[in-house]
Formats: structure tokens, C-alpha cells, sequence
């Protein structure tokens, strides 16, 4: 080969080498034109790293997405209207008479007598009196009552014309009550209505009158 075609060849080979470096740079330089933000790139590796762990997640949230709906509590039933009731009124009391008289002689009390404390009932010398009789314990009480009232009447009806009138009313109630042992009672009581005084002729219904009425008690 002659001096000027060798240095032909070596200038062309010059030249393909330059151009092969130029077009190294320019691809560089696109490179580098081209900006990738850290969000990007941070993306990219969190969804090439995190793959696993999502499908983890999805895992693990899919029971309590497909978990069923708490059901609802009942709803309460409406109370019913209430009902317009008359007031109750409370009834009579029946209270027992105080003291030893009762209301019939038959049930008086003097069980009270002789006990420390006992307050004194006028008569009650004649109550609870024990003594013994033919091998029998025996138990005594006597007992009653006297009632007077003054009468004045003025127009008082009766055959010949309504007239005043003034008298006295009387009544005597006795009792006698013994007892033989526990099984034996007798119960004798008497009443004795009278009037006297009467300014007008006396009438039918002002007669005096005596009822006398007893009976024995067995156990």
C-alpha cells in the first residue's frame, strides 16, 4: 500500500471512531433529559417488593368483608293505654269494743283481773270468782247494767188528741254466768223495761215488761 492510501485509511478510520463516540454522547444525553422523580422510581419498587404482602392483606380482609350484617334487635311493642279505674276506697273497720264489756254479756272478759298492772273496772269484784264443789272446780261472774231517761214530749199522738206528756223510762239488764270444770256452762241473762209518771193515760206500748232467758253450754 502507498503512503497516501494508508494515511486515507487512517483518516477514515479516525473519522468512524468519532462518529461512533458522537453518537455514544447523544444517547447519554437523551438519558439524562429524560427525568425520573423519586415518587416514580419508589412506586416502582414498592410494587415489585410489596407484592406479597398485598395479597396478604387482601387475605386477611376478605373474612370480615364477607362477615354477615349484625341483625337488628327486635322493636319493642308499644305498652298498652292504660284503663281509667275508679279509686278503691277502703271498707269499714270493725273494731272490737274496748274494755271487758262486749257488745252481748255472753262474751265478756275479765281474764285480765288479778294480773300486776291491771287497770280497775268498777264490778269487777263480781267476776272470775272460783271456789270447789263436790270435787268440781267451779267459776262464778255476775254483772249488768241500769238505764234511766227523763221523757218530755210535746204533741205526743195518742187516742183523744196529741197532748204533752212527761214520764220516766227504766231498763235493768242482768246476767249470770257459771262455769263447772271445762266442759260445762250455764248462761242466764234477764231484762226489765218499765215506765212510770206518765201525765197521759199510760198506752200499750208503755207496759212494763220482763224477759228472762238461759242455756246451758256442753263442750
Amino acid at each position: 500500500m502507498s503512503f497516501h492510501g494508508w494515511m486515507k485509511a487512517s483518516l477514515g478510520l479516525l473519522m468512524l471512531t468519532c462518529a461512533l463516540e458522537g453518537l455514544s454522547l447523544a444517547a447519554e444525553a437523551a438519558d439524562d433529559a429524560v427525568p425520573q422523580t423519586p415518587a416514580a422510581s419508589n412506586a416502582d419498587s414498592s410494587a415489585t417488593q410489596n407484592v406479597a404482602p398485598q395479597a396478604t392483606a387482601t387475605e386477611s380482609v376478605a373474612p370480615e368483608a364477607v362477615a354477615a350484617p349484625a341483625p337488628k334487635p327486635a322493636a319493642k311493642k308499644p305498652a298498652p293505654p292504660k284503663k281509667n279505674v275508679p279509686p278503691a276506697f277502703p271498707g269499714p273497720k270493725n273494731l272490737p269494743p274496748t274494755g271487758p264489756y262486749k257488745p252481748v254479756y255472753f262474751d265478756n272478759d275479765f281474764s285480765y283481773k288479778g294480773k300486776p298492772g291491771a287497770e280497775y273496772v268498777y264490778g269487777e269484784e263480781f267476776k272470775l270468782n272460783k271456789f270447789e264443789m263436790l270435787d268440781t272446780n267451779f267459776v262464778f261472774s255476775t254483772g249488768g247494767e241500769f238505764r234511766h231517761r227523763y221523757m218530755n214530749q210535746n204533741n205526743r199522738l195518742q187516742p183523744g188528741g196529741p197532748g204533752r206528756d212527761t214520764y220516766n223510762l227504766t231498763r235493768w239488764r242482768h246476767y249470770l254466768d257459771l262455769k263447772a270444770g271445762d266442759n260445762f256452762r250455764f248462761y242466764v241473762e234477764g231484762i226489765d223495761a218499765a215506765s212510770f209518771g206518765e201525765d197521759l193515760p199510760v198506752q200499750a206500748i208503755d207496759e212494763n215488761r220482763t224477759r228472762v232467758r238461759g242455756f246451758p253450754i256442753v263442750d
